[in-house]
């Protein structure tokens, strides 16, 4: 505990100076290096308890963390086996044969390819209302957590029907539905291949419990158990949160006219990519965005669910060479696929979603980003826009006051003002270079591992 203890240090620009020439002098063998890597893209991260952490302590443990990491494999070599697999297969011709975007492509408010989406979707969507209509119709008996039960009629009655028999606040609070149906109903959900993600894993469901996630507007198919989920629950603020994400998306089309790529839900927010070819976002754009998604959210339009083949998915972004080969990747010839629409937007998503863009009542941009079509530096450069969303304007104040609290124990300020390390952009931008203090951190924890 003695390396953790706070000392009188040596002025630190003489130490910084010091370090700066050993390693000019020593390229092959820095004092430290730094890595850099966007794990945003998976469905949790480690970020939030790291922010937690402060002072000394706070830069241990981010090492000992980055040290575990490390002996597990980094994202990168994720990314480049994703890039792999991806690079072996044919793609679609609005990609050239380097696998970037082929042709010049000019971003636009409102673009026309918005409209032909919509037609064959409306074409789409109307041919499985119709197969919906025509499905027979029987009684069935819904069992609650708290062992009462209600009647019901299959591929008619929905989740939120159920909670609003119970009362319009349940139903209003609600988020998600899970449920785990009681016999085998031969769903047709069973084909299904998701498409909605840039990497090949999938979701993985416990063997232990049959019960799935389930639209609240989505008809139950048969006699079942039924458990309402709402945003307190880790699983309904994924939802809430990933819906959010749909709705930005929505206004990112309408605003800029790029291309959507993915947009899914992370700790503390979404996100979506887009390829708006050479422009480039700032936070200059956040306000414009903020309106556009203000407006679709009043709009309170509603999420709808459509399964369709491979076929049709293609035809359907048609215009979209990322969702194209998403598509052609991920959803083998013969196999079904699923797609929502809120307002304009029409997306690859597995589900499920909130009834109506309408339950988002608070929505803030938090920052942007640049990323690469999956995560590959030789592919295309993609816009990437950070969001947050809460069901009331009280709650969104909280988490933006915790944020700016977090900031203040973020270990790269805090380390900093405890002269535990220290940047020299000349050297190595975006390196970390020990002091002689942060050294003993490092060099304690690394004995520690090793005993």
């Amino acid at each position: 505990m003695r390396a953790l203890q706070a000392h009188q240090a040596p002025p630190l620009n003489a130490r910084h100076a010091a370090v700066s020439s050993v390693v000019r002098l020593a390229a092959r063998a820095p004092l430290c290096s730094g890595v850099a890597g966007d794990e945003s893209g998976r469905r949790r991260s480690s970020v939030a308890p790291q922010l937690a952490a402060s002072g000394a302590l706070g830069v241990a443990a981010l090492v000992a963390g980055g040290l575990r990491r490390a002996r597990r494999g980094s994202a990168s070599s994720y990314h480049s086996c994703t890039w792999r697999r991806w690079k072996g297969t044919q793609l679609r011709a609005s990609f050239g044969a380097d696998g970037r975007f082929a042709g010049d492509f000019a971003a636009g408010p409102s673009p026309a390819y918005l409209g032909e989406r919509l037609a064959v979707w409306d074409r789409l969507y109307a041919r499985a209302q119709s197969e919906l209509s025509a499905r027979p119709k029987e009684s069935i008996e819904v069992l609650l957590p708290d062992g009462s039960k209600r009647e019901g009629t299959s591929w008619s009655t929905t989740p939120l029907e159920i909670a609003e028999g119970i009362s319009k606040k349940l139903a209003a609070d609600s988020v998600v539905a899970l449920v785990e149906y009681l016999g085998p109903l031969g769903s047709e959900c069973a084909p299904c291949v998701a498409a909605d993600g840039e990497d090949d894993e999938e979701v993985e469901e416990s063997s232990a419990s049959k019960a799935q996630l389930w639209d609240l507007t989505r008809p139950l198919e048969g006699p079942c158990r039924l458990e309402l989920i709402k945003f307190d629950d880790p699983r309904g603020r994924d939802t809430f949160w990933h819906s959010s994400s749909h709705v930005m998306g929505a206004a990112l089309e309408t605003t800029f006219g790029g291309l959507l790529t993915i947009g899914p839900a992370v700790d503390g927010g979404f996100y979506y990519d887009m390829f708006l070819g050479e422009k480039r976002l700032s936070d200059t754009d956040f306000p414009e965005i903020e309106k556009s998604v203000e407006e679709i959210r009043k709009g309170d339009a509603p999420f709808q669910r459509l399964m369709i083949s491979r076929e049709e998915a293609l035809e359907l972004f048609a215009g979209n060479p990322f969702k194209a080969d998403l598509i052609s990747r991920k959803v083998p010839p013969g196999s079904l696929t699923t797609v929502y629409r809120c307002g304009s937007l029409v997306d690859l998503c597995r589900g499920p979603h909130l009834p109506s863009t309408g339950r988002m009542k608070a929505f803030t941009v938090t920052k942007n980003s640049s990323a690469y079509w999956l995560g590959s530096a030789d592919n295309d450069s993609l816009q990437r826009v950070y969001g947050v969303s809460f069901p009331s304007d009280k709650q969104l104040k909280a988490h933006m006051k915790m944020l700016e609290e977090a900031k203040e124990r973020d270990h790269r300020k805090v380390g900093k003002q405890q002269q535990l390390f220290f940047f020299d952009a000349m050297v190595s931008p975006g390196s970390a270079f020990w002091t002689s203090y942060g050294a003993r951190v490092y060099n304690r924890l690394q004995e520690l591992m090793r005993a």
